[in-house]
């Protein structure tokens, strides 16, 4: 039978035909040739509407963070056959939830018939919650896809990108600044491109250039006009705002398949400023690079190291990044605060071009791990520790 992905981000219900960029619960019911169903649906419907809904699908891959425990739970009971959770946060997310909703967190790992996990390190203490088998299942990152925007390391400008700023939750943006810095000192990599959050755009832009001694004067956030991040509100009021992006889209003018890169804002030739943005107009900017730098000190997944594997780009990272040692391992240094250790990377990866081969080549090779058709195998692997149908733990 047709499987069914339910989570609570903002897409059509439905059969999903092509794979969406970078929106990664949507392309696992692409990778499986199944549907999707957003939370948004599910809470509007009755239990019983929902259990009519959920008959076609088996199984059914459910969403389980601490957006909508309760959602979750209405979607294992409704479900008629395999009810697989899908874990994609951090294990300290579920200690912010009420303590009876922590309870229920666990009777959903409990009730499940498989838990797939999106971080290998987090195994051993889901095996702990619930006797109920738990797999690790990274999404299936696209490939083919990063890889057409691929660009020749000899026709690359000398340019460095850092993919934070300063502003509100950056991870740990001012180390990698500071590694920029350097580098742009020696001359080794004259230009910059900093990718930051839209709501403090310029005061971080302002306070970056200041810390390159680029720009006199500190920022002053007072006379900033920020954006304001319509999307999180909306996203934070319960509203389902699917029409009206649907309808920005429909609004939108005509374009080819390819969307444009995005715009650069380069106050000063030697550093540029990206508002953060779609993955599919991102790339293009990052193929341009020579290397990335983010001494990130939060943990994620690793975006970063699966978009500089694809693409040829050295990226030196640190082991917070779940992806960055397994994808980079001689990139990766010891701590998100060692900048004179990045330093020294970076240095023999700009100057020692067998080396920055061989990393990039490794970082290749071991990418297609992570790609659709493994994927594939890895989830029908995981599927044979599920418990059956008739039995729930």
């Amino acid at each position: 039978m047709t499987c069914c992905v339910v989570t609570f981000r903002p897409f059509p219900d439905g059969p999903v035909r092509a794979p969406v960029p970078e929106s990664d619960p949507v392309n696992i019911a692409w990778a499986l040739s199944g549907h999707y169903l957003s939370f948004y649906t599910v809470r509007r419907l009755s239990d019983a509407a929902l259990a009519r809904a959920l008959a076609p699908f088996d199984p059914v891959i459910v969403a389980l963070d601490r957006e909508d425990v309760e959602s979750t739970w209405r979607v294992l009971q409704a479900a008629p056959g395999q009810v697989f959770t899908y874990s994609e946060g951090h294990i300290w997310d579920y200690q912010t939830l009420p303590p009876a909703l922590q309870v229920r967190w666990v009777e959903v790992l409990r009730r499940a018939h498989l838990n797939l996990i999106y971080w290998e390190k987090y195994l051993p203490f889901y095996r702990a919650l619930s006797p109920v088998p738990a797999a690790y299942l990274p999404y299936p990152y696209l490939v083919q896809e990063a890889k057409a925007h691929a660009v020749p390391l000899e026709d690359r400008p000398a340019l460095g990108i850092v993919p934070t700023g300063l502003a509100g939750r950056s991870r740990n943006g001012l180390a990698s600044a500071l590694v920029a810095r350097h580098l742009r000192e020696e001359g080794l990599l004259s230009q910059w491109l900093f990718c930051l959050d839209d709501e403090a755009f310029q005061e971080d832009a302002a306070a970056i250039l200041a810390l390159l001694d680029l720009a006199p004067g500190e920022a002053r956030p007072w006379a900033v006009r920020r954006r304001p991040r319509w999307r999180t509100w909306l996203a934070r009021s319960g509203v389902d705002y699917r029409p009206l992006l649907q309808r920005r889209e429909r609004l939108r003018p005509a374009r080819g398949q390819e969307a444009p890169p995005a715009p650069i804002w380069r106050p000063v030739p030697e550093v540029g400023f990206l508002r953060r943005t779609r993955w599919d107009r991102y790339l293009p900017h990052l193929a341009q690079a020579r290397l990335l730098v983010d001494l990130n000190n939060r943990e994620t997944v690793g975006r970063n190291a699966l978009d500089c594997a694809a693409l040829g780009v050295a990226c030196v990272s640190t082991p917070t990044s779940d992806l960055q040692p397994v994808l980079f391992p001689e990139a990766t240094v010891s701590h998100p605060w060692a900048v004179d250790e990045a330093v020294a990377l970076c240095q023999r990866l700009l100057t020692d071009m067998e080396f920055y081969r061989r990393v990039c080549t490794q970082a290749a090779e071991r990418l297609q791990a992570y790609g659709p058709e493994a994927f594939r195998q890895r989830f029908a692997q995981a599927r044979a520790l599920a418990l059956p149908a008739t039995r729930r733990g």
